[in-house]
């Protein structure tokens, strides 16, 4: 997982496999929440074109910007194709009222940590 390009105050991050994407979204936000900071998420799943090493095309670009818009404060979005590479200790809830801007309705996965998970500290 790496840093695609700072987008404002937010980021793009990029992986080869979805696992450790969501893994990393997932323990940033819950992160950040601890310390009142409300961070958004999205993670589309698909794949993509790198463009000379720096831009990449493809569906899972908006989408993942979008859901992330989509987001309440606190929230981590991804798509339904994200679902069987959850890491264990990620909780994932089906939400079907999520209207995505110039897309329309979808359903997607709300991820937060396990309520039983204590993050180690950094």
């Amino acid at each position: 997982v790496r840093i695609m390009q700072w987008q404002g105050d937010g980021a793009m991050l990029v992986g080869v496999t979805t696992g450790p994407v969501i893994a990393t979204v997932v323990e940033l936000a819950a992160r950040m929440k601890a310390f009142g900071h409300p961070i958004r998420g999205g993670i589309a799943v698909s794949p993509v074109l790198l463009l000379d090493g720096d831009d990449y095309l493809g569906r899972a670009t908006n989408f993942s910007a979008r859901l992330c818009t989509a987001a309440a404060p606190h929230e981590v979005l991804c798509d339904l194709d994200g679902s069987d590479q959850l890491p264990s200790w990620v909780n994932a809830e089906v939400r079907d009222d999520i209207t995505i801007r110039g897309m329309g309705l979808f359903s997607a996965l709300v991820l937060s940590v396990e309520p039983n998970i204590d993050l180690p500290p950094l």
